[in-house]
């Protein structure tokens, strides 16, 4: 995917995302083109968890 639509995902600015690939401190593998467009290889990832716990014990039980 393109560093732009990278950089979306993750939550930062292309700028930024432009930024560590000139100081080579993206955390993904990527490559240039030759037209200068920066691939990255990295596939879409989910941000969040969700988790749902219920505990009881018995003196909480209704009669």
């Amino acid at each position: 995917m393109k560093l732009s639509v990278w950089a979306e995902l993750q939550g930062i600015s292309y700028r930024t995302a432009w930024r560590m690939w000139k100081a080579k401190t993206l955390p993904v593998p990527a490559y240039q083109l030759a037209t200068g467009t920066v691939v990255v290889d990295a596939k879409p990832q989910a941000n969040g968890v969700a988790l749902y716990a219920r505990v009881s014990s018995g003196d909480q039980k209704r009669p």
